[in-house]
């Protein structure tokens, strides 16, 4: 088994996830006060942080993002990068929630079906062709491209219906299922030789509950 990955947030994401565990409903039915009460901090804090409550949702998805699915083809292979993702997005859960921008299925606004227009969506295509770059691929190349689109498709579709499940799937389950998903050119480019066995780090939320 691997050793849990120690993950030192800089205090500018731990002020910003603390904001996000304040939340204690839907982010519609709360105020700027409210959550600046709960997460006892001034509202200057806050939009020092966060532009409006509304910047919160997709701040959140990104940051799960820059410690699984961003590292994939550096630091993780698919299975492990996959696997931390919804080992993270499953602590996190209440808060993706709490987040969502709508109640569409009770899904948060950045996993919906929208996705040419997502920015997430953008961002994550944006963070696959950086990963290919660093392996000397080009990702405006036609097929890679075409790739890149279906892969960030199918991230979505998984992250939506494994999120809005009452009984979803273990991490590893989920993720050996979106594994077997990825195109072939695209998994080849970026898997590692040796994946590691994956361990979620258990620390990384309550990293910001001591702030």
């Amino acid at each position: 088994m691997a050793g849990i990955d120690i993950i030192c947030l800089s205090a500018d994401e731990q002020m910003k996830l603390k904001i996000v565990h304040s939340i204690a409903s839907n982010i519609y039915d709360v105020s700027i006060d409210d959550i600046c009460s709960s997460a006892r901090i001034s509202r200057r804090t806050f939009y020092n942080n966060f532009q409006s409550k509304y910047a919160i949702p997709l701040w959140h998805k990104n940051f799960i993002c820059k410690y699984t699915l961003d590292k994939i083809g550096q630091d993780y292979s698919w299975e492990e990068g996959y696997e931390r993702f919804f080992s993270m997005c499953l602590k996190e859960k209440k808060y993706l929630l709490h987040t969502a921008q709508h109640h569409y299925d009770s899904l948060p606004v950045s996993f919906d079906s929208a996705l040419e227009t997502s920015t997430w969506y953008k961002n994550r295509a944006q963070q696959l062709g950086r990963a290919l770059e660093r392996q000397g691929i080009d990702p405006s190349e036609k097929q890679m491209r075409y790739c890149i689109e279906m892969c960030t498709r199918i991230e979505s579709f998984a992250a939506r219906s494994w999120i809005g499940s009452e009984s979803p799937d273990a991490p590893r389950v989920i993720a050996a299922c979106l594994v077997a998903c990825v195109p072939r050119a695209l998994y080849d480019a970026l898997q590692k030789k040796e994946p590691q066995e994956s361990v979620m780090n258990g620390a990384l939320v309550e990293a910001a509950e001591g702030v």
